[in-house]
């Protein structure tokens, strides 16, 4: 049966959806994660948003544009979207990279931590991720001050659910992109 709020004859089944690879959204926010995610009200002297094949950026944001304290910390999200998880994790890691905010605090090094995240990337964050693993106010280290060897083995635990030659195959990528 078919139904969708109640009524019924949807001229399709959920077998019908094909998944046409992988997409990440990073909220882009004026806040400080190492403060609990205080906001950072002020005005934005300069920036630059990411663009390119497979990169969306919904903003209202510009240049001299003054952020409220009043609403929602909210100011950018960048959407990418790649044929795989390891492609799309890449693609925002440089969206990331080449978003620049001046003028306001913003999450964007905390995004991009999480985007590097042995968890994260083994694609076994849940709802208790940011608490129990990103604790930025508790001494726990950073995963940018993770030694490569730290993050592979912690990236093996996490996809320990897979078959072995995907695993390997994971692993070899991500080892080739860390640096020592």
């Amino acid at each position: 049966r078919n139904t969708y709020c109640g009524r019924e004859n949807l001229s399709f089944t959920q077998e019908d959806i094909l998944f046409r690879g992988h997409a990440i959204e990073c909220r882009i926010n004026a806040e400080i994660p190492e403060k609990n995610f205080m906001p950072s009200p002020g005005v934005v002297t300069n920036m630059h948003l990411p663009a390119g094949n497979g990169v969306r950026v919904d903003s209202a944001l510009y240049t001299g544009y003054k952020i409220p304290s009043e609403y929602d910390s909210m100011i950018a999200k960048i959407i990418v979207h790649a044929p795989t998880r390891e492609a799309a994790l890449a693609k925002m890691r440089s969206a990331l990279d080449e978003t620049v905010i001046l003028g306001v605090e913003t999450n964007l090094n905390f995004q991009y931590q999480i985007m590097r995240h042995p968890v994260f990337v083994a694609g076994q964050a849940d709802t208790g991720f940011i608490e129990n693993e990103m604790r930025m106010n508790v001494g726990a280290r950073s995963v940018m001050r993770m030694t490569k060897h730290e993050f592979l083995a912690k990236l093996r635990q996490g996809l320990s659910g897979l078959p072995q030659e995907d695993m390997e195959e994971r692993l070899i990528f991500y080892s080739e992109m860390i640096d020592d």
